[in-house]
């Protein structure tokens, strides 16, 4: 199934390191990661990756979030992975009930059944690469889930995305 929506991407925010992250996108993202352990998907089968380190920490925050608000909670919470930081927010919970969040760049060479591609707003701009862009498209096993926002103008700068946009709402 493909589902297009779009929204403003307004709420993208920058940490001091420069690092785009939007709030708002992290919780939907959070959202769907909750949706789809509820569904029966093993936590350590779903994988989130976004292009900014920021935003991958604001992810990991929401999911942990969720997963402790939520009534008898499925997931153990999220594990936070890049190149430079190992840290999990999930506590000492094993690897496999634990949702794994990262930058494409920390994603490559991994794979899980079910990938959240959260892309901070629009299409990742500059940090968009044609590399990191396939690293980002190619993690999912079965099932592909893209958040951003279709409408600004970063989503057309790149040819994958152009594709990406006008094949969605046409595929089955």
């Amino acid at each position: 199934d493909v589902a297009t929506s779009t929204g403003p991407s307004r709420d993208v925010a920058y940490d001091r390191n420069r690092s785009a992250f939007s709030a708002r996108e992290a919780r939907v993202a959070a959202l769907v990661v909750d949706r789809l352990t509820r569904l029966g998907i093993d936590p350590g089968d779903v994988g989130v990756v976004t292009l900014f380190r920021a935003h991958a920490d604001a992810v990991a925050r929401a999911v942990a979030g969720v997963s402790e608000t939520t009534a008898g909670g499925v997931s153990e919470g999220a594990k936070r992975e890049d190149a430079n930081d190992d840290a999990s927010l999930a506590g000492d919970g094993a690897a496999s009930s634990v949702v794994q969040v990262s930058t494409a760049d920390a994603f490559q060479g991994q794979e899980k059944e079910v990938m959240v591609l959260s892309l901070c707003g629009g299409g990742g701009g500059p940090f968009a690469t044609e590399a990191r862009l396939n690293v980002a498209l190619t993690r999912a096993k079965r099932h592909l889930i893209v958040l951003g926002d279709s409408k600004d103008p970063a989503a057309s700068e790149q040819e994958a995305w152009r594709l990406c946009l006008r094949t969605a709402p046409r595929a089955p």
